[in-house]
């Protein structure tokens, strides 16, 4: 028996951004045109923010938090911009954005 994958979770990885973050905010370049999902990870727990100029904030209802080494993709508008800074008494670290196509 063989499965298929979904065209759906199966994407190509473009260009990457790196950031490193502390206790301050740390923010990316605006995404390329034409992308619509991102894959977002950190070596340490951060707290993020996506937005035209975003600004994410630790232990907020306006961030949302990404632990450690867990990869998470995102929708995302052309432009937009992640922005990360390091969880409430963690450790800086360096946040990486891989765009997404299909």
């Amino acid at each position: 028996m063989t499965t298929q994958r979904s065209q759906d979770t199966v994407y190509r990885l473009s260009i990457s951004q790196v950031v490193s973050y502390d206790g301050s905010v740390a923010t990316t370049n605006g995404v390329s045109s034409n992308i619509y999902e991102v894959r977002v990870v950190a070596p340490t727990n951060a707290w993020i923010a996506i937005g035209a100029a975003p600004t994410a904030v630790a232990d907020t209802a306006n961030s949302h938090y990404l632990p450690a080494n867990v990869p998470q993709i995102f929708r995302i508008t052309p432009g937009q911009k992640v922005a990360f800074i390091k969880a409430t008494g963690g450790t800086a670290g360096v946040g990486c954005v891989s765009e997404l196509t299909r």
